[in-house]
Parts: structure tokens; sequence; C-alpha cells
């Protein structure tokens, strides 16, 4: 949902995923993980967690050992705030994903449970600095994707980033970059990762300014067995863009 100041986390795209059983595909859930990217503003932003349903649940949102229990009423919102820093419901200098321009966050993922099925949204904000994402739950996650983005005409530090999180341990994944990326991966050629533990997050970043649209994530076999659902997430550490 981009704003004219600031798109930082973007809707994540399901692409090509087929199931071979009945799938339902609504929003609502009971388990979700949410990744933190990289902001320019750092750890002085803060990311808003809102939770709502049509009937009441009780849950919990872990963030970085932190757990936050929440109780919903019927046809109300939930909000937590995570951060700015040492602030808020839960400090976010746990879960943040600065300076990683292409590695793993180890556990840095936020993980939302419920008992009962509920939607998430995360909304990441500071000052004229905003944007939001509606999480999907695990049981909706799918296996390929192509990632949304949009190159920008502002200011620097403008970097695109992907976020990559796994529902399985020892999840191998092969990453595609439309662009070169900051680390000096090249355009065009596949390379893999591989996610030890579920609430890992996989964080690559491209160019300055860069549109990285067209961007290929999908999830590979292993000899331990096939391939598993993965989420992707699309980000920019600011988009600014002239009027």
């Amino acid at each position: 949902m981009r704003l004219a100041f600031k798109s930082f986390l973007t809707t994540v795209f399901l692409l090509l995923t087929s199931f071979a059983f009945g799938q339902d595909f609504s929003n609502k859930g009971k388990d979700f993980w949410i990744p933190y990217p990289e902001h320019i503003d750092g750890t002085n932003s803060a990311m808003g967690i809102y939770i709502t349903s049509d009937s009441a649940a009780t849950g919990t949102i872990t963030v970085a050992g932190t757990t936050l229990p929440f109780t919903l009423a019927a046809n109300t919102v939930v909000r937590k705030f995570l951060g700015p820093n040492a602030a808020g419901d839960a400090p976010n200098t746990g879960v943040h994903l600065g300076s990683l321009q292409d590695g793993i966050g180890a556990g840095k993922a936020i993980h939302v449970v419920s008992d009962k099925p509920v939607v998430v949204f995360a909304h990441i904000i500071r000052s004229a600095r905003s944007g939001a994402s509606l999480i999907l739950p695990v049981t909706v996650w799918g296996k390929e994707y192509i990632a949304p983005s949009m190159g920008t005409t502002g200011n620097s530090n403008s970097y695109g980033e992907i976020c990559v999180m796994a529902s399985l341990p020892n999840t191998q994944i092969e990453i595609t970059p439309s662009k070169a990326t900051r680390s000096g991966r090249p355009a065009g050629v596949p390379f893999t990762v591989t996610l030890l533990n579920v609430g890992d997050v996989y964080q690559l970043q491209f160019l300055n300014k860069e549109d990285l649209s067209g961007t290929k994530v999908r999830s590979i076999a292993t000899g331990q067995g096939g391939c598993v659902p993965i989420a992707v997430f699309s980000a920019t550490t600011w988009s600014a863009f002239t009027c």
C-alpha cells in the first residue's frame, strides 16, 4: 500500500502455486509470520500489528523472545506496537533487519498465533514515512513467487529488498534477481539459500533506486523431501517520489 512519501512493507504476492488437496485461500488464519525489513530510520521506526476477527479469539505475538498476549472481542481490533527502540509493547531492536544486505537474520521473524481464525495487518511508520501490509497465514503460503516493486526518483538510500521465510526447517530457496544486488549478485543468475530454522528471515537488497520487479523466488526440493511453502515480502528501505 503505497503512500507518496514512503513504501516500506508491501503485500505478499502468491503466484503459480498448486496443492494436491482442498485449500482455503482466506486471509484468515491462526499462524502468521512477519519480517521487519530494513528501514531508513532503523529502529526509530515502529511497527504496528493489527489483529481483527468476526469472532472472539486469544493468542500471542512473539518478538525476539518477548511474548505479547492478546485477547480479541468479536468485530474489534487489537493493536500492538513494536518499538521505536525499547518503547512500545515490545522493542523492535531484536527483529529489525538493519544492515543486512544479503544474509539471514536468525530468529528475527515475528510470530502471531491465535486459537481462532483472525486477520493480521502490519504497519511500519515514522513521521511521514508509512507503509502497510496484509499478512497472509501459513496455510495459504505458496512455493513460487515473483516480487513486485517500483524504482524511485527521489533521494538516495532507497534500496529495494525482499524478505523470505519458511514454514519448515532446512528449507532450500532459489532466487533469481531481476537486477544486480548490493552484494554483487548478477541479474538473471539463480542462487540458493537454506533457511535452517522456522523463524529465520533471509533479506536481499538491490541497488539504490533500482526496481527489483520480476525477481523470482521459489522453494526447491532437497534430498530430505519436496519443496515446501514459503513467504516472500517485497519492501524498500525508503521510497521517495518527486511530485
